[in-house]
């Protein structure tokens, strides 16, 4: 089986979110030839809240070849509509059955069949099941239905349900990634069995913030229970991720990415809408 790149983005954030997307992929793509590229959106909508399809089909315009999400899956524009759509968007897999989507897909790279699989933490809104119990029949009906590679976004917030997740399947999925926090973690490894892991890859928004968020208004919510934040604007985006090499259910390795990045406002307002 041949060697197979993966370039995983952290939650993108708003606007700048997705101006930094776009103006840092190219050169991530010159400088690590990704032969996929898998993209957490679920704040890519310019209030830093869901995903849009116009927010969608930028991404995927810019680069992205599938997009994955989290608890805010159902809260932008459209999003119901979006999720039973034919574009490679994801909620997880672990949320309510009753609830319209998808957990879980396949790409087709060079003859390699990729399952991109989205998971949830327990204790998020909407999670019907633990994702240790989920995933085993994720990876039963993505194995299938031909996956020979399979990279697996985990949303949630505490570190050791993540890795928990990354031993369980060790061997039977070449990456377990972590979103959600927005903060990446120093605990990028790959385990025993082949299986990569990392507890959280960051975000992709503007630098001067609170995780991708204004932190005026953050601070305000925190402190007085005021209204959500809204993404944040900056001239500078940062864009954080992981890349892994795997062959196979194994990754040979793993390692973080994080690029900054210049937004002209003309970038970043052609982005708002």
């Amino acid at each position: 089986m041949e060697q197979l790149s993966i370039l995983f983005v952290g939650d993108v954030v708003g606007a700048v979110g997705r101006a930094s997307f776009a103006s840092a992929i190219e050169e991530l793509r010159h400088e690590l030839q990704p032969d996929v590229v898998v993209v957490n959106a679920e704040n890519s909508a310019d209030s830093g809240q869901g995903v849009s399809a116009a927010d969608a089909e930028e991404l995927l315009a810019a680069g992205a070849d599938a997009l994955t999400t989290g608890n805010h899956a159902f809260d932008g524009d459209g999003a119901i509509e979006l999720l039973e759509g034919e574009m490679p968007v994801l909620r997880p897999h672990n949320f309510h059955p009753y609830l319209p989507g998808r957990g879980h897909l396949l790409l087709e790279r060079g003859g390699t069949l990729v399952g991109v699989l989205n998971l949830a933490c327990a204790d998020l809104r909407r999670v019907a099941k633990s994702p240790l119990f989920a995933v085993e029949e994720a990876l039963r009906a993505l194995a299938g239905a031909g996956a020979q590679t399979t990279l697996i976004d985990i949303h949630g917030a505490w570190p050791a349900e993540k890795r928990a997740l990354a031993h369980a399947v060790d061997g039977r999925a070449c990456a377990v990634l972590g979103t959600h926090t927005h903060v990446p973690t120093a605990d990028a490894q790959v385990l025993a069995g082949g299986t990569a892991v990392i507890s959280d890859v960051g975000m992709t928004g503007a630098s001067d913030s609170l995780i991708g968020f204004d932190h005026f208004e953050f601070i305000e919510n925190l402190v007085n229970g005021g209204a959500e934040p809204n993404a944040a604007s900056d001239n500078t985006g940062v864009l954080m991720g992981a890349f892994v090499m795997a062959q196979g259910q194994r990754a040979e390795s793993i390692s973080r990415v994080e690029r900054r990045v210049q937004i002209h406002q003309s970038d970043s307002t052609a982005a708002s809408r």
